[in-house]
């Protein structure tokens, strides 16, 4: 569960539909879009090297929805 300062947000891996960023390498925040129709903005900051740290998260975030798609019923 995610929480926006309101209200919690939650949904299962495999419901995710895309995650995503806007800016590149120099995002700031991941985009989630789910099948249902949730989107979910989450700010990530802090960099190593010359890549912002939201590109480690994109790339953990592609690789769990993957596993959770690939191993639905298991």
């Amino acid at each position: 569960m995610w929480g926006d300062g309101e209200e919690g947000k939650s949904f299962l891996y495999s419901e995710v539909k895309l995650v995503s960023i806007l800016e590149g390498k120099e995002s700031v925040q991941i985009i989630i879009l789910t099948d249902g129709g949730k989107e979910l903005r989450i700010p990530i900051s802090g960099r190593d090297g010359k890549y912002s740290d939201c590109m480690v998260m994109l790339r953990f975030m592609d690789r769990v929805v993957a596993d959770a798609k690939k191993y639905l019923y298991e």
